[in-house]
């Protein structure tokens, strides 16, 4: 297994894109159940975000996954990042993926809304997905990012203790943004800043990955 940092080249200072493939041996298993004793968080599930929360601020993974609040609107960064994958998936599917990218970066979903900020995360979108495009015989060539494969795939899998390889009472689940034809997992991020190889071997996102094998 290998992990490595992708980075996309720009001249441009703000908005780079870049992606993370981890190599995986995929294969199909029988259903298992986990246990429900001592599962006393009432979750039947974890995520990366619940994970990131936590790490985050406690009293802030409280709210949202235990008492359930959210806020009726997202700011303008998560809806750009959805917008950028909802692109990405799309180009890989012989769709226009600027087409994409508009109809879900809306305004009605944004708090708060800022025209100036929202218009220029447009036409920052625009020329993200360009480059990525323009990026894709590289990351072919160079690093043996395949181009075919299936986006936005979901998993859910119990969660085994590490150290003893007993099954735990609490699912993990998530979303590949892509996974190749050859079982590369593609990670897509959207950054005003270099994505340092040291912020990968840390990340959360990676190890909810290989839990879900």
């Amino acid at each position: 297994e290998s992990a490595s940092s992708l980075q996309q080249n720009s001249n441009h200072k703000q908005g780079r894109i870049f992606g993370r493939a981890i190599k995986i041996k995929v294969k199909k298993e029988k259903k298992s159940h986990a246990p429900t004793e001592g599962n006393k968080t009432g979750l039947s599930r974890i995520t990366q975000s619940a994970v990131k929360d936590y790490l985050k601020c406690p009293k802030l993974f409280y709210y949202r996954y235990i008492l359930g609040i959210r806020l009726p609107m997202k700011n303008i960064e998560l809806i750009f990042g959805t917008a950028i994958h909802k692109a990405v998936e799309d180009f890989y599917n012989e769709k226009d993926p600027h087409k994409g990218f508009d109809k879900e970066f809306r305004k009605e979903l944004i708090d708060p809304f800022n025209k100036e900020e929202y218009e220029y995360h447009i036409k920052e979108g625009h020329r993200l997905i360009d480059e990525f495009v323009l990026s894709i015989p590289e990351l072919e060539l160079y690093h043996g990012i395949a181009r075919e494969g299936t986006s936005e795939i979901s998993f859910r899998t119990w969660w085994r203790d590490p150290a003893t390889g007993t099954l735990l009472p609490v699912a993990v689940s998530g979303r590949y943004d892509r996974i190749t034809k050859d079982n590369q997992i593609i990670d897509i991020k959207t950054s005003g800043k270099p994505y340092k190889q040291d912020e990968v071997d840390v990340a959360t996102q990676a190890d909810m990955y290989m839990f879900s094998r």
